[in-house]
């Protein structure tokens, strides 16, 4: 039988404010945003799954984690606080950094990076918006992590993804999977810089647009439905 008024719901915005998560469903999308993940906002497109993720590359700190997830009218805010270790008093017992105990180094609470993404929703997609403040000359990396087998095409190139990754240093990019296509831009790339090696984490099941800058950052994006 069939019970009047079952079904899916197709519209919803829900804050699990203990958990840290907020998920929000429109009609050409779907969103989670999430506090204390390095991948921070994922995005589904029927059944097309997209996620983005920020690499920093200070002191030992890999990725942009959210401390913070504050719901706004139309969307979010996250931001980060990281801080730069003073030099060891006394020469540690290791010289790998993984063991090294890093709670016996002062810390240097005035050189701090703070860094804000402010997700604005959209009837055909989001709004993402990437600021930084405190250190300068920092490499960050807005990466959108898209499945293997996308098709990436814009005024430049056009070719079908497998593995790894590339900058894209300016324009629009169109993503297609079967009838599916997404645009993402205006991209960036002030730098080469793709992180470190140890404690890096890879993408390693798709295929990463690289936007990189150095910071100061104030740079705004957008993902868009062309069609679904």
């Amino acid at each position: 039988c069939t019970l009047e008024g079952s079904g899916f719901i197709k519209k919803y915005r829900k804050l699990f404010s203990d958990s840290g998560v907020l998920r929000v469903a429109r009609e050409n999308y779907a969103y989670t945003a999430l506090k204390g993940k390095t991948a921070f906002l994922y995005v589904n497109v029927n059944g097309m799954d997209v996620c983005f993720k920020i690499g920093e590359s200070f002191c030992e700190v890999r990725n942009f984690v959210a401390q913070q997830l504050i719901q706004t009218e139309d969307g979010c805010e996250l931001t980060a606080n990281v801080w730069y270790y003073e030099p060891w008093e006394e020469k540690p017992n290791t010289s790998d950094w993984w063991q090294m105990d890093q709670k016996k180094r002062s810390l240097k609470i005035p050189r701090t990076l703070t860094t804000k993404v402010t997700v604005h929703e959209h009837e055909d997609g989001l709004e993402i918006t990437l600021h930084t403040e405190g250190l300068e000359k920092l490499p960050l990396r807005l990466q959108l992590c898209i499945p293997a087998g996308t098709v990436l095409r814009n005024d430049a190139f056009w070719l079908k993804t497998a593995g790894q990754g590339m900058i894209v240093r300016s324009g629009d990019v169109e993503l297609a999977l079967g009838e599916k296509i997404l645009s993402f831009g205006p991209c960036f790339g002030e730098h080469e810089f793709q992180g470190h090696y140890s404690g890096e984490e890879t993408n390693a099941g798709g295929y990463t647009i690289f936007c990189n800058a150095l910071t100061p950052v104030d740079k705004t994006v957008f993902l868009r439905v062309k069609r679904k």
